[in-house]
C-alpha cells in the first residue's frame, strides 16, 4: 500500500534549516530501516553522506552509498531500505512559493528522477551543508547545487543520445566501476586507441580528462571509506588507492571542496 503525501522526514531529523525557498534536513536512519511504499508532495535531493540506501519505486531499483545524489520530482512513489550499518542523509526539500527565475531553475534541475553519482553534484551538495552550519552563504549554495544537477542532466542526455559509440561507453563503464584500479593505458588499450587520443577525446565530449573521470570516481568510493566507524583515514588511502592520507586529503579536498577529515566529523 501507498501512503498519501508523506513527511520528508521519516528517519531522526538531527538538524534542520530554511533557505532560499526550501528546507533542508539533516537526517539520520537506524541499520536495516525499512519505510514502505510513499510519496512527497515537494520535489526533493537527497545526498548520503554515511550508510548504504536502497530505494524501489515502480520503474525499478537503485542503491545509494556515500556522497550519491538522488533527484526526486514531487509524487515520485518509492519504498526505502536501509544497509546494515544506518545512513545519514542530508535532504533539501524544495517548498512552493519562489521567483520565476527560481521556479525554471527548479524545474530544469528537479524534473528527472534518478541516481546521480558525481563528484560535482556531491561537491555542490557538501558545500550547502557547510555553508548550513556556517550561516553564510546558503543561497548561493542551493543555486549552486541546482545548476550542478542540471548540468549533470543535460551531460546524462549527451550520453545517452550517443549510447552506441565507444566513447560513450567508456565513460559510462568508468563511472560505474568497471574499470577501478585500471590504468587509463589499459583502458586506451581495450577500447583501441592511444592514451593521448582517449584522453583529449574525454575532455572534448564531456568537460575532463579520462585520468580526472577515474579519479572522481576513486574519490566517491573513498568517502564511504572515511565514515567507517573504526577506520583511520591512513587505512581509507589504502584501500581506497591513494599513495598515502597525504594523497587521499588532497585530492579529497580537490573533488569535494573539504578534507576527509572534515567529511568525517559531518558524517559523526
Amino acid at each position: 500500500m501507498t501512503s498519501s503525501q508523506g513527511s520528508i522526514v521519516l528517519g531522526v531529523r538531527r538538524r534542520g534549516w530554511d533557505v532560499a525557498g526550501a528546507r533542508v534536513h539533516e537526517v539520520e536512519y537506524p541499520a536495516g530501516a525499512s519505510m514502505n511504499a510513499h510519496r512527497h508532495a515537494n520535489p526533493n535531493v537527497t545526498i548520503v553522506l554515511r550508510g548504504r540506501i536502497e530505494e524501489t519505486t515502480p520503474a525499478g531499483r537503485v542503491e545509494m552509498s556515500a556522497c550519491s545524489v538522488l533527484v526526486k520530482p514531487a509524487g515520485t512513489t518509492h519504498a526505502n531500505r536501509v544497509g546494515p550499518e544506518g545512513a545519514l542523509t542530508l535532504v533539501t526539500e524544495f517548498v512552493t512559493g519562489c521567483e520565476n527565475d527560481a521556479r525554471e531553475r527548479r524545474a530544469s534541475a528537479l524534473s528527472r528522477y534518478g541516481v546521480l553519482s558525481d563528484a560535482g553534484v556531491a561537491s555542490a551538495g557538501l558545500r550547502l551543508r557547510r555553508a548550513l552550519s556556517a550561516q553564510r552563504g546558503a543561497t548561493e549554495s542551493v543555486t549552486g547545487l541546482l545548476d550542478s544537477i542540471t548540468a549533470t542532466h543535460a551531460r546524462e542526455a549527451c550520453e545517452e543520445a550517443t549510447s552506441g559509440d565507444w566513447l560513450a561507453r567508456a565513460w559510462r563503464e568508468v563511472g560505474e566501476g568497471r574499470w577501478d584500479g585500471h590504468s587509463c593505458a589499459t583502458i586506451a588499450e581495450a577500447f583501441g586507441v592511444h592514451p593521448a587520443s582517449l584522453s583529449r577525446a574525454f575532455r572534448r565530449r564531456f568537460g575532463l580528462s579520462l585520468a580526472a573521470h577515474l579519479r572522481r570516481r576513486r574519490v566517491l568510493g573513498a568517502a564511504a571509506l572515511v565514515c567507517e566507524r573504526g577506520g583511520s583515514l591512513a587505512s581509507a588511502a589504502a584501500r581506497g588507492g591513494f599513495a598515502d592520507q597525504s594523497h587521499l586529503t588532497r585530492v579529497f579536498r580537490e573533488e569535494l571542496g573539504m578534507t576527509p577529515a572534515r567529511y568525517r566529523d559531518i558524517c559523526e
